[in-house]
């Protein structure tokens, strides 16, 4: 039984060993105690290393199987249950003695290899599957795997067939469907997850690398989330699950280390509220070993990361990289006070799947070995899933193979549906790319912009940690922007934006929003965003249209120019962030090297003015340089001096434009005041040119 020390068998080559302690050098009593310990350690091991540690399976006060690691005191116990320690006196006589703490302290400082004991990767209550078929059903170490399996008492399982036909097949998934005939899923994806979730807890030993959370939601309390996930940890371990309340910040740190020490296989937060956002948990969730510290302690230990987690809530919105990580199943009762249902299959499910747990195993081993049988094919209709490849095979593979269809049906939704910072910022770019199109900005630009009515769209689309920051003005709105700006350059969000890094112009950094829908095939390569991107995707349409003879417009000092080849605005956009627009064409913001730039397509209608110089009222187009909108008419007496003294100056972002209706950045000035933006400053030079003016 697993931490009780067995009495050495009589037929033991050695038995009942006797080492004495007197005038004996401590390398020499070392070594004859591991002698003995490893002679009866051999047979059926109960001392195994874990993590350079000394370990053994061992028994809570609930016959809970769990790891207990052996300190001094733990080996002292078993070096004198199996060693007879004595000392001699001056006279010869020999007393009893106990085994020496130096020898003890020798044995657990020695490197973890000259223990000659085995590895322990951690501890079941449910027969091992592995990944060629065979079941290890014996109570004890599996050397293939490096489980100790120890069953709960009065477990039995049927026998597994060793050749499952298709009726064994079908009829193990009858067995399996019975877990989950009462739970109101939403749609087949819910239930298929459920019944792929199941598998997962089952056979987490035989998937060679890293699970995805299991999320379970629902629309309120009672509906039966929590009590979906318990059963399939009563399932897959023979005993209540460990279910916490998710911890925060460095807490779930430890709490996920603690686990893994401990060697738990099913972990379950319970009752999540609002929000499951944790960087500690999607880091865990792909990592094959975690390091970390002992509390209270200095040195650093390693473990294998083995745990199956879940979790469950009410309308949980999944956020940051858990969104990708998760898998999810939703029930919905539709009962105002779903907890008083009546008219279950299995009232009492719980005791239900205690009474029946060996049927249910067999079943799960029946269909997974089926699988096996056939050549272990792969999935055809589930959806590809980064870093969990492994699992997406494997689990993938036998519902498809048995038949069960939708599993991960609903992945893509979930995405696009859980992560609400993706959504906020996939409707901030659209603002952004309505007011800027694919024309390049500054944070100081927009922070600018929103003081004045035309920045309404953008301030209102604003993600809320970035309203928060820009209401509160606790720093530099413009900082703040730039930074969060640097957390998403490079992200594709799906319904085709995405906002790109430019180059330094005089010591600010420039960003580009481009937009491709994802139905266009995109090239990757080394590009320039008009001078300006460092690198990014090219679209077909940047790599067949040929270079344009239309000139740049040039700012003054090589200020910022149009990028080229922008994708037009299309008024047609709609609302959604996910909603990929298949009418307007994509033209890929993004040029390639030493093609020349030229002006992108106005998106409305510019303003038009009347040629002084043309005799047949010749209209000529005024756009902004930095815009797609049109540049706004300098009224009459709004210029005080004349152009040829302005002179390029760094202004602060909240300096903008002194022509009404502008609210463009200043670029230009006339001594300490009478700010003009770029655009106003190139159309009065080319004013004044026309009309045979000596400009600056």
């Amino acid at each position: 039984m697993p931490g009780e020390e067995r009495a050495p068998e009589p037929s033991a080559p050695i038995e009942a060993p006797t080492i004495c302690t007197t005038g004996a050098a401590i390398h020499e009593m070392t070594e004859a105690a591991l002698a003995v310990v490893n002679q009866w350690n051999g047979p059926a091991p109960e001392l195994f290393a874990r993590s350079a540690c000394l370990v053994r399976a061992a028994l809570d006060e609930k016959q809970g199987l769990y790891i207990q690691e052996v300190d001094e005191n733990g080996l002292t116990g078993i070096l004198d249950r199996l060693i007879t320690w004595y000392r001699r006196l001056k006279d010869g006589d020999e007393r009893p003695a106990h085994p020496p703490r130096e020898v003890v302290r020798d044995i657990l400082s020695l490197p973890a290899a000259a223990w000659r004991v085995p590895h322990l990767a951690g501890v079941t209550g449910t027969p091992i599957f592995h990944q060629d078929g065979t079941i290890h059903a014996t109570p004890g170490y599996d050397e293939e795997t490096g489980l100790y399996y120890y069953p709960a008492a009065g477990f039995a399982m049927p026998r597994v067939p060793e050749v499952p036909t298709r009726e064994d097949v079908a009829a193990s998934l009858e067995t399996i469907g019975e877990v989950f005939a009462d739970f109101p899923f939403c749609g087949p994806a819910d239930q298929a997850n459920a019944i792929g979730a199941l598998f997962t807890a089952v056979l987490r030993p035989g998937i060679d690398g890293p699970v995805p959370l299991y999320l379970t939601d629902k629309p309120q309390a009672g509906s039966g989330a929590g009590l979906l996930q318990r059963v399939i940890g009563w399932i897959a371990e023979g005993r209540e699950p460990a279910l916490k309340t998710m911890p925060a910040g460095p807490d779930m740190r430890k709490e996920i280390f603690a686990g893994l020490r401990n060697g738990t296989r099913i972990q379950i937060f319970d009752n999540l509220e609002d929000r499951l956002s944790s960087p500690e948990l999607a880091a865990a969730l792909t990592a094959v070993e975690m390091t970390g510290r002992i509390l209270g302690q200095t040195e650093e230990r390693t473990y294998a990361v083995r745990t199956f987690w879940m979790a469950n809530g009410n309308n949980v919105v999944v956020g940051g990289d858990l969104a990708r990580r998760t898998f999810k199943s939703r029930v919905d009762p539709q009962d105002p006070m779903p907890w008083q249902r009546e008219g279950f299959r299995h009232p009492d499910l719980i005791r239900w799947v205690q009474e029946a747990r060996g049927e249910i195993l067999a079943a799960v081993f029946t269909v997974a070995r089926a699988w096996i049988q056939a050549g272990r094919p792969a999935p055809d209709r589930v959806p590809r899933v980064g870093s969990f490849e492994a699992w997406r095979d494997m689990i993938g593979g036998i519902l498809e193979h048995a038949g069960v269809p939708d599993f991960l049906g609903n992945a893509n939704e979930v995405y696009l549906q859980a992560d609400e910072d993706r959504t906020q910022w996939e409707n901030f770019l659209e603002a952004l790319w309505g007011r800027y199109g694919s024309e390049p900005f500054t944070p100081g630009a927009v922070a600018a912009l929103l003081t004045y009515p035309e920045g309404a769209a953008i301030l209102d689309a604003l993600p809320d940690n970035m309203a928060e920051a820009y209401h509160t003005k606790n720093k530099t709105f413009s900082l703040v922007l730039g930074h969060a700006f640097k957390r998403i350059d490079g992200r594709h969000y799906p319904g085709g934006w995405c906002i790109r890094q430019g180059k330094v112009s005089r010591g600010i950094r420039n960003w580009a929003i481009t937009y491709a829908p994802r139905e266009v095939p995109q090239k990757q390569g080394v590009v320039e965003c008009g001078g300006m991107c460092d690198a990014g995707a090219l679209s077909p349409d940047c790599l067949k249209r040929e270079p344009p003879t239309v000139p740049a417009l040039q700012g003054g000092d090589g200020g910022m120019s149009p990028i080229p080849y922008a994708q037009e605005k299309n008024t047609s956009i709609k609302q959604s962030p996910d909603t990929v627009i298949t009418g307007s064409i994509s033209k890929c913001a993004i040029a390639l090297r030493d093609i020349p730039p030229s002006p992108p397509q106005p998106a409305t209608e510019p303003t038009k003015e009347p040629d002084s110089k043309s005799g047949d009222g010749e209209e000529r187009t005024t756009l902004h340089p930095h815009s797609t909108t049109a540049l706004s008419p300098m009224p009459a007496g709004c210029l005080k001096h004349s152009i040829d003294r302005y002179e390029r100056r760094k202004y602060d972002s909240s300096i903008v434009c002194m022509v009404p209706g502008c609210g463009h950045p200043a670029a230009y000035g006339c001594g300490a005041g009478f700010p003009l933006c770029e655009g106003h400053y190139l159309a009065e030079v080319e004013r004044v040119r026309r009309e045979g003016g000596r400009p600056a």
